[in-house]
């Protein structure tokens, strides 16, 4: 019998001593997670939960300085997309991209830009959140179309993200 408590007691001195040492392993990882020693580096573009329009991730910029936003994108709709509306909002801060000064391929949105199939067209914003060079941003981008299949033109409405560091 007193075997088994000898046991019992190395058993709970053993996770005492380590389960200390992995509690302030935890610790530390969370603190270096906050500072923000994990961030994604400088350049890194992430994009996500986009269909039938998706941002070329390479193409992504974004002059913190100047609160200038551009990216390009590639339509993969498999047919003509006339686009009608951009909503570009720089979520961490609330700030909405000034809608006017948004252009498709240097034309205004008003206009009806139509980007044809496998084709790629650049989206310019301004009036975007000013940044210095490094600080994080996030895009939420809403981007609205119409395409036209067999003569009938269906509205399409996507929403995803952009995010990156600033430049």
């Amino acid at each position: 019998m007193k075997n088994m408590k000898n046991k019992g007691q190395g058993a709970m001195e053993y996770l005492m001593t380590y389960g200390w040492a992995i509690l302030v392993v935890m610790i530390v990882g969370v603190v270096l997670w906050q500072l923000g020693v994990f961030n994604v580096g400088q350049g890194t573009v992430v994009v996500k939960d986009w269909n039938k329009m998706q941002p070329l991730g390479p193409t992504v910029t974004y002059g913190g300085a100047g609160g200038n936003f551009t990216a390009s994108f590639n339509n993969v709709a498999g047919t003509s997309a006339k686009i009608t509306a951009i909503s570009i909002n720089e979520s961490y801060s609330g700030v909405v991209c000034t809608p006017g000064n948004t252009l498709i391929n240097g034309a205004a949105i008003g206009t009806g830009v139509t980007v044809g199939p496998g084709s790629a067209f650049k989206m310019d914003a301004s009036g975007c959140n000013v940044k210095t060079r490094g600080d994080q941003y996030l895009m939420i981008i809403t981007l609205s179309y119409n395409s036209v299949v067999g003569g009938i033109s269906t509205a399409h409405t996507e929403i995803g993200s952009i995010r990156g560091n600033a430049e």
